[in-house]
């Protein structure tokens, strides 16, 4: 089993930093630094990269603590809930291409990097939920399974942590050929979704069925995009 390791923190002038802020900063970042690289690669207009990545950056964080307060409890407003997020990312990026009029091509290749942006800064996002034991799952005698203090439990922030790790390897591996646009994007909703709806049951505080409807529209919007993309290869 996994020992149970405290949520490192640094304490300045009274105040306390924990790892988990930092964490989702670094997330941010990274994951926006991601979508205006792999942009430039693809020449794609490089201003309009860093606005649209910060605009569904900040909004998707923004909905992340909207849809948390709107959907569970308003007392939970600090607390990201990542499907808002995503949901909220991909409202504003919706808007934003077609206030500028890109392309389809441009769209789906905005929405692929969307998807690497995304894997890659959710990386540092979970590091930080496992460090802070803020999704503790059911109990479990799985080598997975964290020693905490009241017992072995699953660490569902752990578990969604080595899945984007896997996630981002298979993102690499597939991206050294050309793949149809809209592949990524697609294949992101519908691995994510699939992944979402095993892992929410795990979760020891039941929170109803928002997290599955969520879950089960990824999954299937994911497998339509990837068929459409495997027919504009074709």
């Amino acid at each position: 089993m996994i020992p149970y390791i405290p949520q490192p923190h640094l304490d300045v002038a009274g105040i306390r930093f924990n790892a988990f802020g930092a964490l989702v900063a670094a997330a941010l970042l990274v994951g926006c630094r991601v979508f205006i690289v792999r942009a430039r690669r693809q020449g794609l207009d490089a201003e309009f990269a860093k606005v649209f990545i910060v605009a569904v950056a900040g909004i998707g964080y923004l909905a992340s603590h909207v849809l948390q307060a709107l959907i569970f409890a308003p007392a939970e407003f600090w607390d990201i809930y990542s499907f808002g997020g995503i949901a909220g990312g991909l409202a504003v990026a919706w808007f934003l291409m077609r206030k500028y009029r890109l392309t389809p091509l441009d769209r789906w290749k905005h929405a692929d990097n969307l998807a690497f942006a995304f894997s890659v800064g959710w990386i540092f996002g979970r590091a930080g939920c496992a460090l802070a034991h803020d999704h503790i799952g059911i109990r479990s005698a799985s080598w997975l399974a964290v020693r905490f203090p009241d017992g072995p439990r699953l660490d569902l922030g752990l578990l969604e942590l080595l899945f984007t790790l896997g996630l981002v390897a298979l993102f690499v591996v597939l991206d050294r050929r050309p793949r149809p646009p809209g592949f990524f994007f697609g294949l992101f909703l519908a691995l994510y979704g699939a992944f979402r709806l095993y892992r929410d049951p795990l979760e020891a505080a039941r929170q109803g069925p928002a997290n599955q409807v969520f879950a089960g529209m990824a999954a299937m919007a994911g497998i339509v995009v990837l068929a459409g993309a495997v027919r504009r290869r074709h």
